[in-house]
């Protein structure tokens, strides 16, 4: 997934290799996976607007899977050949998979840009560098698997590989180790299942990373099948599709200060942690969506970065904490007799300005979130707790309304700035607590992290 793609080749419908035609599929970050036609047959079968799957055959004969093709435009040329465009939802590179029903994996493993440096597990255990006659002596063992169990009947975990360059015959010896993210399954299971799993596990390190990293490569194993070119590896395929994780703007080769925590600050409760985070992701998904956009850096105007971390913060209370301030029959019974009281033709308007009446206001959401902190964050982020809180729900009233009567009660633009990172540092402090981190790790990750020097 980390370079750009072009595959010339035939393609074919799995029933009518027949009437296969040629083509080129290409991939690229920005425009995901792209095939053009060649059509020079008479068989009109791969000209439908949409198709499930194209298979491939490449000019190196290596066996490609299309799936979920749509027809993006239909066109004849100067010369008289038609030019048919598919938009591919994914490319399945290394077999070809006859039906939908059989694409079906039980390990998905991904490349991540920084992962070694936040895991920070290596194989070397001993380093003997003697510099009067510079001898070298080194011990190396790839380390061991780290899978653990995710709700879903799945687990989630870590996985390497080493190779050496080293030969009798040269100037150089390397041991280059990788890690890879890996979701393993129970059973096997569909594409999309396991790619959620993945999504999921893959915004826990956009949280670690605090960032975006880049997808470098994702492979999909299936242990029933066969390795078609070399039987002594295990049968998998290369996935590329359209990668909404990417950020160009991402600052490689991190240091760990760069991460918000690393593998080893919380490896004691690691097994407990990312089962929690599967577990809740999807109440606390869509506010580590929103998270996300901010810690992309995409030059966002400050107005939209403050509304998205109200957005996010709102979002995470409601969906762990709830939406209401009484139960909900004790607000049906209020709401009828405050509408029993009133004439008949102002009912429907004032039935329509209350319907939301038992929403949790903003004020109440930053209060509670606020006294789950450790007193060492608050004190430190901000002394004035209902000046601050004034500040934010004056502003977010601001920029909602633009209500020129507000605008004198709306935060500056470098204290609209400083309150972007400081409601960063309570969403993120609130969800690390929801994982199980101790107060210690909390503060640790708030004062190691470059959003400490925004605190007051």
């Amino acid at each position: 997934m980390n370079e750009d793609r072009s595959l010339q080749g035939i393609w074919f419908l799995p029933d009518k290799q027949s009437a296969a035609v040629g083509g080129v599929f290409s991939y690229s970050r920005k425009n995901g996976c792209r095939l053009e036609l060649i059509d020079q047959s008479s068989d009109d079968t791969l000209n439908n607007k949409d198709v499930d799957i194209i298979l491939g055959i490449t000019s190196d004969s290596t066996p490609v899977t299309l799936l979920q093709c749509s027809r993006t435009s239909r066109s004849t040329n100067i010369k008289g050949v038609e030019i048919i465009k598919y938009r591919v939802q994914f490319a399945l590179i290394g077999h070809h998979f006859l039906s939908k029903e059989d694409v079906l994996f039980d390990k998905l493993k991904a490349s991540i840009t920084d992962l070694g440096t936040w895991a920070s597990i290596y194989g070397f255990s001993k380093l003997d560098v003697r510099q009067k006659e510079f001898t070298v002596n080194l011990t190396y063992k790839i380390p061991g698997d780290l899978h653990f169990p995710i709700p879903g009947n799945m687990k989630a975990g870590f996985e390497f590989d080493a190779s050496s360059t080293w030969i009798k015959e040269t100037e150089r010896a390397e041991i280059d180790q990788k890690i890879f993210a890996v979701i393993v399954t129970v059973e096997l299971m569909p594409l999309n299942t396991i790619l959620a799993g993945f999504y999921t596990f893959y915004k826990f390190f956009s949280l670690s990373h605090y960032d975006a990293p880049p997808l470098l490569s994702l492979y999909l194993h299936n242990s029933t099948l066969k390795n078609e070119l070399n039987e002594k590896y295990p049968f998998r395929v290369e996935l590329l599709y359209s990668d909404n994780f990417y950020n160009a703007n991402y600052k490689r080769d991190k240091i760990p200060p760069d991460f918000l925590f690393l593998y080893t600050d919380i490896e004691s409760i690691f097994p407990t942690v990312i089962h929690q985070w599967f577990n809740l992701f999807e109440k606390i998904g869509p506010a580590i969506n929103l998270l996300n956009e901010l810690l992309m850096k995409r030059g966002l105007p400050i107005e939209v970065q403050f509304l998205i971390s109200i957005q996010a913060v709102e979002t995470f209370h409601r969906n762990i904490f709830g939406g209401v301030m009484i139960p909900e029959d004790e607000h049906e019974k209020r709401m009828a007799a405050i509408l029993a009281s009133v004439p008949e033709e102002h009912k429907k308007w004032l039935k329509e300005n209350l319907q939301f009446s038992n929403e949790t206001k903003l004020r109440k959401r930053l209060a509670d979130l606020y006294e789950r902190l450790p007193v060492e964050i608050t004190e430190q982020l901000m002394k004035d707790k209902k000046g601050f809180i004034n500040d934010i729900v004056n502003t977010r009233n601001y920029y909602t309304h633009y209500d020129s009567s507000l605008k004198s009660r709306a935060m500056d633009f470098k204290k609209t700035f400083n309150a972007v990172q400081k409601l960063k540092v309570i969403l993120i402090s609130s969800v690390l607590n929801e994982l199980g981190f101790t107060q210690e790790q909390v503060i640790q990750a708030m004062k190691m992290h470059i959003v400490y020097p925004f605190l007051d």
